[in-house]
């Protein structure tokens, strides 16, 4: 914080950075788990990671834990 503020009153210290990972199972061609990449990563951008996916496919099941 230092370096963006001249005299700040708090200071941030990371004890430990939590993994955020998702997984993909079913009809895509490297079902697995997987790194969420940024602070921005879409659906469809986790959907794509799995490559190639079952265009036969009529539903798609997405199962969130908060």
């Amino acid at each position: 914080m230092k370096r963006l503020v001249t005299n700040p009153l708090a200071s941030v210290v990371t004890v430990a950075q939590r993994q955020q990972t998702y997984t993909l199972i079913g009809g895509v061609e490297r079902p697995g788990p997987y790194f969420v990449q940024r602070a921005n990563f879409r659906l469809l951008d986790a959907i794509t990671v799995g490559g190639k996916f079952d265009e036969t496919a009529e539903e798609v099941f997405i199962i969130r834990q908060v």
